[in-house]
């Protein structure tokens, strides 16, 4: 006889109608964002990566340059050393960007929030 395996129910919770990226003044170095961003005009096909913050302007000539690197890479042992200088917008696993435009970078809840939307759209049911 098999048991019942009991179904996970998720609370329901009303969503934000715009996105809630992170700010740069609440970057914290090393913890883990959500970069966010979609290879459809419609927003219903997402691009996700799990980012490690690094810091901002850790190369020579930088200003306000902030970096990512994805979580595998990060894990690995794999440091920004390890790439020829100056690393350009997308060199290898590392994602830099200007401290001023982070609309793709979420923390873990309102990346959650960000894929509910998604999934509003592509069931035809947001606003």
């Amino acid at each position: 006889m098999s048991e019942s395996i009991p179904k996970l129910q998720f609370a329901a919770r009303e969503l934000h109608p715009w996105l809630r990226t992170v700010r740069f003044d609440e970057l914290v170095v090393h913890d883990v964002y959500y970069g966010i961003d979609y290879l459809d005009e419609r927003l219903q096909l997402p691009h996700i990566r799990t980012l490690v913050y690094l810091g901002i302007d850790l190369c020579d000539g930088d200003k306000n340059k902030v970096y990512f690197q994805d979580l595998d890479s990060f894990a690995a042992g794999v440091t920004l050393a390890d790439f020829e200088e100056p690393v350009t917008s997308a060199h290898g696993s590392f994602y830099t960007g200007s401290s001023d435009h982070l609309g793709w970078i979420f923390n873990f809840e309102d990346a959650l929030e960000e894929l509910m939307r998604c999934s509003l759209r592509r069931q035809g049911t947001s606003r």
